[in-house]
Parts: structure tokens; C-alpha cells; sequence
């Protein structure tokens, strides 16, 4: 895993602070069983997994910044959390 971007280190710091998160209504998906397991791909800071996580019982966090996934562990550790990106999500889909 490597740095993604060349942000500087308080940009981190300054995207968890700012960005607004997400409404409830984000993650309230009609017939969609809180069984189901869900992916959050490019995950960053977990403002979206935090609510994932509060609705369904796994959810798996990918993340490719070290810099994000640090923060995503610390932030969300009921989640799954994975290094990897859009191109390379690291799970196997095949069974």
C-alpha cells in the first residue's frame, strides 16, 4: 500500500473535519436485509461505512491511501477493512 495522493498531512486531518457525512437515508435501501454483506470501495475517512456498519452486519471497507485506511481503521473498527482500489478489489467473487 502507498501514499494515493500527494495531499499534505493535515489535508487528512482537514477532510474528516469538514466533509459532511452522510444522511440516514444513504444507507436505507428498500428489501435490502441487514444480512446482506456490503462493500464501501474508495471507503477514505469511513463517514459512509460508519453508517454501513450501524445497518448491516458485515461490512467490508476497501481503502488505497495509507494515509485514509489508518484513519478508516480507527474510526470504523466493526468494519472489514481491506487495502486495495477499484481496480484490484481484493476479494475473491468467484466461489
Amino acid at each position: 500500500m502507498s501514499r494515493w495522493s500527494d495531499m499534505p498531512e493535515h489535508w487528512y486531518e482537514d477532510c474528516e473535519r469538514g466533509r459532511p457525512g452522510y444522511p440516514r437515508e444513504a444507507v436505507d435501501v428498500p428489501r435490502l436485509p441487514s444480512s446482506t454483506t456490503v462493500l464501501d470501495l474508495g471507503a477514505g475517512t469511513g463517514k459512509l461505512t460508519r453508517l454501513l456498519v450501524s445497518t448491516f452486519i458485515r461490512v467490508i471497507a476497501v481503502e488505497p491511501d495509507d494515509a485514509m485506511f489508518c484513519r478508516l481503521v480507527a474510526f470504523c473498527p466493526e468494519a472489514e477493512v481491506l487495502a486495495g482500489s477499484a481496480e484490484q478489489i481484493p476479494l475473491d467473487l468467484h466461489p
